[in-house]
């Protein structure tokens, strides 16, 4: 069995170069970039959990997730915007909303002082929606399917 130890830097890197693996197949094989994606974001469920149950979680390990996310999410919707032009503008809107409340809620984590701890660390009182995001599992592995876990 992997050691504990490199099993997260592990699925880290390697998530980030099949992601790389899925945009080069984006435009010319869709079902094998899809498959490839999908093996990303289940990469990006094992980081996480792997990184909360071994006690392995770094900071860096933490924002590298997010910039790998917040790429892979942009790539995938400009790639939608070139292959739909009609839905442009909708692809364009989305990733300004992920990028922007991605930034709002790391902003205003680190405001409150939490800069020792997760910015996944939401308190129900603070907000019933990011709390119920962040502590669901259901809720949480949805949104890893998406890319959207960060």
């Amino acid at each position: 069995m992997i050691s504990s130890i490199i099993l997260t830097p592990i699925s880290g890197y390697a998530r980030i170069i099949l992601t790389v693996v899925s945009l080069y197949f984006m435009p010319v094989h869709p079902r094998r970039c899809s498959a490839i994606y999908v093996v990303s974001c289940l990469l990006d469920a094992l980081d996480g959990w792997a990184a909360r149950r071994f006690n392995q979680g770094t900071k860096f390990g933490a924002v590298l997730d997010m910039v790998t996310d917040r790429c892979t999410t942009t790539c995938l919707l400009v790639f939608l915007a070139t292959a739909m032009p009609r839905w442009a503008m909708l692809f364009q809107l989305l990733i300004s909303l992920d990028l922007a409340s991605h930034y709002m809620h790391m902003y205003a984590t680190l405001s409150m002082g939490g800069s020792g701890q997760s910015h996944k660390q939401v308190d129900a009182k603070r907000s019933w929606l990011l709390h119920l995001y962040y502590t669901n599992k259901v809720c949480l592995d949805t949104a890893g399917m998406t890319g959207n876990s960060s």
